[in-house]
């Protein structure tokens, strides 16, 4: 063990192609996600190789995809929970549940920022399942956010660091206390001014598929 350990402080290549294979394995992997949320949605293949297709070639895709951090794994699993809210829309069994908590979960492990897809799976249930006041009591959705909130609260036990991203705390105690002040002292028009940066870096590189995508989705309101 430990000539391997000097060996690889020699020459890390090996850790470096490895993390970098798996990435872009994930990143084929969202593009036939991609393809099945789409089939399943509008319930035609031509529509999922569609969505496959631009997804594919997207710039920030293709680029994340070559990348070694972080956003392409919590990509994957939110991709993933959404995949598993179609099964809750459309199928309702306690396992569509089940891996919807599962991946969000992992999503969050991923990055913070990927709690977002657990409202894939509530929106699923409250819009699809049962009568409103019932849904409250489904056992099913208390399994989700269950597995949820156990696999979300694992991944920071493992590496609290992660809700810091560098800039809130240096020690676990003070992370979340930190994070709070953080959103505390950010007024809206900061969020606006956020929000509105991203959205002009997507406008300049993601042009084409921002056009598609608004036509897409006013043809499919038709």
């Amino acid at each position: 063990l430990a000539a391997y350990k000097d060996m690889l402080a020699i020459d890390p290549t090996l850790i470096f192609i490895s993390a970098r294979a798996v990435i872009a394995l994930m990143g084929v992997a969202t593009v036939y996600i991609a393809y099945r949320i789409a089939s399943e949605i509008f319930s035609s293949q031509r529509a999922g190789l569609l969505a496959a297709i631009f997804l594919a070639v997207s710039f920030y895709h293709l680029q994340l995809s070559q990348v070694t951090r972080h956003w392409m794994p919590a990509l994957l699993f939110i991709m993933l929970a959404w995949w598993a809210s179609l099964g809750i829309a459309s199928r309702g069994g306690a396992k569509w549940y089940f891996a919807a908590g599962l991946f969000s979960g992992l999503a969050v492990g991923s990055n913070t920022a990927g709690a977002v897809a657990m409202i894939f799976p509530l929106g699923a249930h409250f819009l699809f399942q049962r009568r409103f006041l019932e849904k409250f009591k489904d056992v099913r959705m208390w399994l989700a956010i269950a597995v949820f909130i156990a696999v979300s609260a694992g991944a920071i036990a493992l590496y609290p660091y992660g809700l810091t991203q560098g800039e809130a705390a240096n020690a676990s105690s003070g992370i979340v206390a930190a994070k709070l002040v953080l959103l505390k002292d950010k007024n809206f028009g900061q969020w606006l001014s956020f929000l509105g940066y991203y959205l002009k870096l997507l406008f300049k590189y993601e042009t084409i598929l921002l056009i598609f995508a608004v036509l897409g989705g006013a043809f499919s309101l038709r």
